[in-house]
């Protein structure tokens, strides 16, 4: 675009300096996200495998929370009381509050 050394010069460090910057504020985002987001996702997952009420110690109970859960989805099915059953009732919760 220019013949000039000065004015190509300027133009690529204008580059280089817009691209630092649009580094810097795109990972703060990047890391916001992934502490809040993608993190929290996993701790879940990986606590969904624990028994703990938050004062004892926490305590591996596998699969068996996932079970627990599946019987409640098919109590609740089955013509259960909907009080009966707490998948129901953490379903209704979610809805509730984020709707």
């Amino acid at each position: 675009m220019f013949k000039s050394k000065i004015f190509s010069s300027f133009f690529e460090r204008a580059s280089v300096r817009e691209a630092l910057g649009a580094f810097a504020l795109i990972s703060v985002a990047v890391i916001f996200n992934l502490t809040f987001g993608y993190f929290s996702a996993f701790f879940a997952v990986y606590l969904s495998f624990f028994e703990w009420d938050y004062i004892g110690p926490i305590k591996f109970v596998g699969l068996k929370n996932y079970e627990l859960m599946l019987v409640d989805l098919f109590k609740g099915m089955s013509g259960a009381s909907y009080f009966v059953s707490p998948f129901y009732t953490g379903l209704k919760n979610i809805i509730l509050y984020t709707a």
